[in-house]
């Protein structure tokens, strides 16, 4: 029987499915007496778990080892699609990948943290750890600097005081102060830029976007190597297009 916690809102027995789900995320296989361990449940509970799910094809068993399965690709892909702005996005990105030759990028806001929505145009394999649904701290780029110049300022402290401002790289800003100093530039500018803030190396330039009618906020951005040219290149030969497209895509947003 599936025990209650006590305050009687939630199920033990969810939260550990959950806890199993989220560890399945970080790893790309891991076993049963890992997650055991990790999660202080007995194998046996953590291996019904697991059986269920296998049995649903929600998760793979290779000897013993279980990873996520390819059903939660459905159920990403389609609360992406139901997203108007994501949905609408899309296109926009692939245009301005192929205007520009350049990565190209699409993230949101979701609970206080960036999440990347869509890429293309890899040429550097500057992607490395990142993915459709990863998350990435607000501050730390281009994109997420770009996000925060749409919110209220209330609204970023409480993002600041629940996340924190943990530097990526040692160019990251890790000042609240300097960060609003940014982000007030960005406001009167509407475009964002970083260079090795969130990848050594790398830099990028960003445009904000906000569906008015569902309120979600998001950025498209242009990112390339350092080597190559710099935030300044990029705004220079860019900008303008970049800033037009969001524009163009918030417009559209309103007469859906």
């Amino acid at each position: 029987m599936s025990k209650q916690s006590t305050n009687g809102r939630t199920i033990q027995s969810d939260k550990t499915l959950m806890s199993i789900l989220d560890v399945l995320y970080e790893k790309e296989s891991v076993g049963v007496t890992e997650l055991s361990e990790r999660l202080d449940v007995s194998k046996g509970t953590v291996h019904k778990h697991l059986k269920t799910l296998e049995q649903e094809n929600y998760v793979e068993n290779s000897g013993g080892s279980y990873s996520l399965g390819m059903r939660f690709f459905c159920f990403g892909g389609n609360v992406r699609n139901r997203n108007q702005l994501c949905f609408m996005a899309k296109d926009r990105v692939e245009k301005i990948a192929f205007e520009t030759s350049e990565m190209t990028k699409f993230a949101v806001e979701h609970d206080g943290v960036g999440m990347w929505m869509y890429f293309t145009n890899d040429h550097y394999d500057m992607r490395r750890d990142m993915h459709a649904g990863g998350t990435f701290k607000l501050h730390q780029n281009a994109t997420g600097k770009a996000i925060l110049s749409e919110l209220s300022d209330s609204r970023i402290h409480e993002i600041l005081d629940e996340v924190g401002l943990e530097a990526e790289t040692e160019r990251t800003v890790t000042d609240r102060d300097a960060l609003f100093e940014e982000i007030r530039e960005i406001r009167a500018e509407g475009l964002a830029r970083s260079q090795g803030e969130f990848r050594e190396g790398g830099i990028s330039v960003a445009a904000p976007v906000q569906d008015s009618e569902t309120g979600t906020v998001g950025a498209l951005a242009i990112a390339g190597p350092a080597a190559q040219t710099s935030p300044e290149g990029l705004i220079e030969s860019h900008g303008e297009m970049l800033q037009e497209t969001a524009q163009r895509l918030e417009l559209q947003l309103r007469y859906v």
